[in-house]
């Protein structure tokens, strides 16, 4: 009987971590410190920006969907990992953000329409949450 009660307990151990895993929301506040074109031309820049990722469906290694909130923008947006990349389709702009050290992120945006234009910035970034 004991084991049976603990068998159920930690079942609902789990299942409530899963939960929390999948709600957890993380927020990332970002500087933007350089803007670059598609050619590698690039400049000094100056910005914030803060990205709010809230997961929606995800697999054990954080691969799947989140809802993303940035600026005046709300998407859906897929993932690898919990590590990325991330992507996300605004009008005809493909977006990936990439983890590309502890607290630095690239942002790849894409213009589908013709002629085909890119830009990435790179970012400065805290996680807040």
């Amino acid at each position: 009987m004991n084991f049976v009660r603990l068998s159920l307990i930690s079942i609902a151990c789990l299942l409530a971590s899963a939960a929390f895993a999948e709600g957890a929301v993380r927020t990332f506040e970002c500087t933007i410190e350089k803007v670059c074109d598609a050619a590698g031309q690039c400049e000094t820049a100056e910005g914030e920006i803060t990205f709010r990722l809230q997961p929606q469906q995800l697999d054990n290694n954080g691969a799947g969907s989140y809802r993303l909130a940035y600026e005046d923008t709300t998407v859906d947006m897929q993932a690898i990992s919990d590590a990325g990349p991330f992507t996300w389709m605004t009008d005809a702009v493909r977006h990936t953000l990439l983890v590309t050290a502890e607290t630095r992120l690239l942002w790849h945006s894409l213009s589908l329409a013709a002629p085909l234009q890119s830009r990435s910035q790179f970012l400065e970034c805290t996680l807040a949450q």
